[in-house]
């Protein structure tokens, strides 16, 4: 399952949502596993509002019984960005996980023993499409 947190969403409900489902399913079953993408730092934040959301996603998923100390650096590939695209080329996730069973088949993967993903190509922002 994938989070992307990468800007905080403002409806602090649909974040309790996402969250509490997200627990759910990773108590579900000792093969299931979360890909937060941790909150970013960009203009319209400032660092303790930023540090603030990824303490909330962190907290409430280890009061939910999660594994939220596998962290993984997301490398992205900018070969082909312009040199105005000011994204960071580097993203803190989280491997998340229960604690909920004797085992975790993910700390034998190789994204756990490398803790690094990429690097991943970066698509141009004016070939994103969104509402």
């Amino acid at each position: 399952m994938l989070i992307d947190a990468t800007v905080y969403p403002a409806n602090s409900t649909y974040v309790t949502n996402i969250v509490n489902m997200t627990k759910t399913i990773l108590n579900m079953a000792d093969t299931n596993c979360a890909h937060l993408q941790c909150p970013l730092y960009h203009s319209q934040t400032v660092p303790p509002a930023l540090l603030k959301h990824q303490r909330t996603l962190e907290d409430s998923l280890v009061a939910g019984g999660c594994d939220v100390m596998s962290r993984v650096s997301l490398h992205f590939d900018k070969s082909q960005a312009r040199a105005s695209d000011t994204r960071m080329a580097v993203q803190l996730c989280l491997a998340v996980t229960s604690n909920s069973f004797a085992t975790n088949r993910w700390k034998e993967n190789s994204v756990f023993q490398k803790c690094s993903i990429g690097p991943v190509p970066l698509i141009r922002v004016s070939d994103m499409i969104g509402p």
